[in-house]
């Protein structure tokens, strides 16, 4: 399966813009962010992503050489080990009862630079 990085940023953002949206400066604490992170879940579940961001959530955790950092947040300035913390969290929160994933990331999964409107369009052909 392939996954962009605009749809992570695209899920990670709705968090993190949507705290932004009420307070100048993200929480102290990763958990603050619960009530956000389950309505993104709903809303990727509802657009039918939810299993793809998944897959885009571990593929970044298990690639160090990715910088998460910009795929978490527009508006706070996130570094790559912050941004893996919130990856991390929102990792644990929606798919606690799901089996870990290796260390190097979920297999058969391929990173595509495509924009996200791409990404859905080729999905849509690929379902055909």
């Amino acid at each position: 399966m392939t996954v962009t990085p605009w749809l992570v940023a695209t899920y990670m953002w709705d968090i993190t813009d949507t705290w932004a949206a009420n307070d100048p400066m993200p929480p102290e604490n990763v958990r603050k962010y619960t009530r956000l992170t389950q309505k993104m879940a709903e809303r990727a579940k509802e657009a039918g992503e939810l299993g793809p961001l998944h897959l885009g959530i571990e593929y970044i955790l298990g690639h160090p050489e990715i910088d998460a950092g910009p795929l978490v947040a527009q508006v706070f300035p996130y570094g790559d080990e912050a941004a893996r913390e919130l990856l991390a969290f929102v990792r644990q929160l929606i798919w606690k009862e799901e089996d870990p994933v290796p260390p190097e990331g979920p297999e058969g999964v391929e990173w595509v630079e495509l924009t996200l409107p791409e990404w859905r369009k080729q999905r849509t052909l690929e379902k055909k």
